[in-house]
């Protein structure tokens, strides 16, 4: 079996459309068909839903690029800190022709993706092959699974938000809560993570022993603390896999390592442009060729 596993974080589907379209051009690889099953958090859940839909390329990359403009635009920025709310649904707009009026069960491809509940401080998974789940309408669970300052909107009716929270990177969630199911199978899973900046591990040390007030004032405490949990998640993937709990699992991960300028951190996507994340990824591309892949 082939999957296809999405990290989340706003902002990253653009440069994560990018690596596959470069992947596609390779191989000649329908991403909307290739794989068996495809999963993901938070707006990589976005990007496997529409990807499972066999929605064209054109039309998904369209729809993320709106949903950045909007979040980049000076309006969002200057008012979102105080009016949170008016997030989830504007965000999420420009996905709504491709995905209104249609269910979980009516997607082409097997999807699993997963929100957070908050109230009672667990991940929740959805799977578009489960008889509880196939009757969900698709445009209004992504409006729960994504954008995490949804958990602060007041008459949100519901306690599912974005996975982020807990989990950025869904691949060794999905492979344990599945392990039943896909322990006796081969399994190729080709994951696309979403640009993560270097570090340098003495300035984080330096971090934390920084007082209250570089806290509560310096978004980089968040950087670090967010850096730290997606490697450990990135760590028990690879145990799973070395662990050899599966009867065959292969995995190539594609990660870009974000050198310039830019901020890829969860606290900076907001400020990023469409044309500097495409930049930014491509650059990455240039540096460090993907076309040795195999998958």
């Amino acid at each position: 079996m082939r999957f296809l596993s999405l990290e989340g974080a706003p902002c990253r589907g653009l440069g994560q459309i990018q690596i596959m379209k470069k992947l596609s051009q390779m191989r000649s690889i329908r991403f909307d068909h290739h794989f068996d099953v495809y999963f993901g958090s938070s707006w990589g859940a976005i990007l496997a839903i529409c990807l499972s839909h066999s929605i064209p390329f054109e039309e998904i990359e369209k729809a993320f690029e709106a949903s950045q403009k909007y979040l980049n635009s000076r309006a969002h920025r200057l008012l979102y800190p105080f009016f949170p709310r008016m997030c989830p649904k504007k965000v999420s707009e420009p996905f709504k022709h491709l995905l209104e009026g249609v269910s979980l069960g009516e997607l082409k491809k097997r999807v699993i993706c997963h929100g957070y509940d908050y109230q009672f401080k667990k991940l929740v998974t959805y799977d578009s092959s489960a008889p509880k789940d196939k009757d969900l309408n698709v445009f209004e669970l992504v409006q729960k699974l994504t954008f995490a300052p949804s958990v602060f909107q007041p008459k949100f009716h519901t306690s599912i938000v974005d996975a982020s929270i807990a989990t950025r990177n869904p691949l060794f969630f999905t492979l344990l809560k599945y392990f039943q199911e896909w322990k006796d199978l081969s399994l190729d899973v080709l994951h696309i993570g979403v640009g993560q900046k270097k570090q340098e591990g003495a300035k984080v040390r330096k971090l934390f022993e920084k007082g209250w007030l570089h806290w509560v004032l310096s978004k980089q405490i968040f950087e670090e603390l967010e850096s730290i949990g997606r490697n450990y998640q990135e760590y028990l993937a690879d145990m799973i896999k070395e662990s050899k709990l599966f009867k065959d699992l292969r995995i190539v991960t594609v990660n870009p390592q974000i050198e310039g300028n830019l901020d890829f951190s969860f606290m900076g996507d907001i400020s990023l442009t469409p044309e500097q994340i495409r930049k930014e990824v491509e650059g990455w591309m240039e540096a460090l060729p993907i076309d040795h892949l195999e998958f």
